[in-house]
């Protein structure tokens, strides 16, 4: 399991990881740790743990070409 913390603040930003949000000091910066967290955790099974999220645990899956959440 991984616990992201801010890294991510809305699910659009599996997907979108160039949105930035108010928490993010250095956009450039952060849009860099979500692609590599993603780079990391997609379609693993490794279990995410963003503080933002409507469900607190699921993964990050790549379906169809886009990321998608996946609550467990």
């Amino acid at each position: 399991m991984l616990l992201s913390g801010d890294a991510f603040n809305h699910p659009a930003q599996l997907e979108e990881t160039d949105w930035a949000s108010g928490s993010d000091d250095d956009a450039a910066a952060a849009n860099a740790s979500r692609r590599r967290l993603l780079d990391e955790l997609v379609d693993l099974s490794t279990v995410l743990a963003p503080t933002h999220f409507a469900e607190p645990f699921g993964r990050a899956v790549r379906r169809e070409g886009r990321v998608t959440w996946v609550p467990t």
